[in-house]
Order: C-alpha cells, then sequence, then structure tokens
C-alpha cells in the first residue's frame, strides 16, 4: 500500500471533538484517568497497536498501516483525554485511581502481544469493543455534558477502528480458505 492508504480509510472520521470545560470534577477526572491510561484505555491501544504494527511490517502490509494509523488515532484520544482530566481538576499521569485505593500505575503486561495476524486482529477487536464498552459505562456515570460529548465523540472512531478490524479479519479468514 502507499502514502495515500490513510486517505482511503477513515481511522478518525471528519467530525470535530467537543471541548470539555473547565471546572473541577473529582468524578469525572477519575473516570477519564481509565480511559485515559488504565488497563482498558488509549494508552494501552496506542502501545498494543504500535506493537502489532511492528510485528507485520515486513509480513502484511495493509495489517501493518492500518495498526500503525489507528495507533496514531488512539495517540490523538490519549491527547484529548489528558486535556480534559486536566479540565477537570486532574493530573494526567500513567495512573488510575481506585477511589479510597491507592493508585495503580499502568504497566505494559495489560497489552495483548500478538504475532499472528488473525490473533492481531482478534485481540484487537476485542480491545475496541471492551474501549466501547467502558466509554459507554463512563457516559452514564458522568454528569458533566461536555465530557459527555467527547467520550460519545470518541466512541465513534472507535466503532470505526472496530469495524476495520472486523473487515480486515474476514478478509484474512476468506484468504486463509
Amino acid at each position: 500500500m502507499t502514502e495515500d492508504h490513510r486517505d482511503h480509510i477513515c481511522y478518525n472520521l471528519d467530525l470535530p471533538y467537543p471541548p470539555v470545560q473547565t471546572g473541577r470534577d473529582p468524578k469525572a477526572a477519575s473516570l477519564l484517568l481509565e480511559d485515559y491510561s488504565g488497563v482498558v484505555s488509549e494508552l494501552s491501544a496506542v502501545t498494543q497497536y504500535f506493537y502489532a504494527s511492528a510485528q507485520m511490517q515486513r509480513r502484511c502490509q495493509a495489517l501493518y498501516e492500518t495498526m500503525k494509523y489507528i495507533a496514531i488515532a488512539e495517540m490523538h484520544h490519549l491527547d484529548l483525554l489528558a486535556q480534559a482530566v486536566i479540565a477537570k481538576g486532574g493530573d494526567p499521569r500513567y495512573v488510575t485511581m481506585g477511589g479510597r485505593k491507592p493508585e495503580k500505575c499502568w504497566n505494559s503486561g495489560v497489552i495483548a502481544y500478538g504475532k499472528d495476524p488473525a490473533r492481531i486482529l482478534l485481540e484487537s477487536i476485542d480491545a475496541e469493543q471492551g474501549a466501547i464498552d467502558q466509554y459507554r459505562r463512563h457516559i452514564r456515570c458522568i454528569e458533566d455534558s461536555s465530557v459527555q460529548a467527547l467520550l460519545e465523540r470518541i466512541v465513534l472512531d472507535e466503532q470505526s477502528h472496530l469495524q476495520l478490524f472486523q473487515q480486515l479479519y474476514r478478509q484474512l479468514m476468506g484468504a486463509a480458505d
């Protein structure tokens, strides 16, 4: 695939991301921090997808590019969430808050290290569905409409990523027959 591969496949929808209103909200900041750097998070997605991209660079160009550009899209989400955490009075460190429990640091043991194209796609499908489910739970728990709007917008990208991974998996399995 060529560099114009990005022009033909949508990794981020062409829709604006709503701004988050500034104002201290510890509950929203804590939930956003989970989306930012929890087990199921943008940080986990970025690292998992870049790892998969590196594994596929010499083996499957389409999967290599898809994983790389979706990782970049997830980096944009990571940035948006960092700014939202700050807007709600939090600190976007790579930790999650456990209520009264101590902070839990993010570590790379939470990502899937698939090396086979089919496994990478299945792990990515699971990761995207998990992210969508978590965002939807957080949207229901957060009262701030500006945070809800941002998370709803990110969900649209995640749904697009999920569809891309499912399509690639179907193509891969069709080719394996």
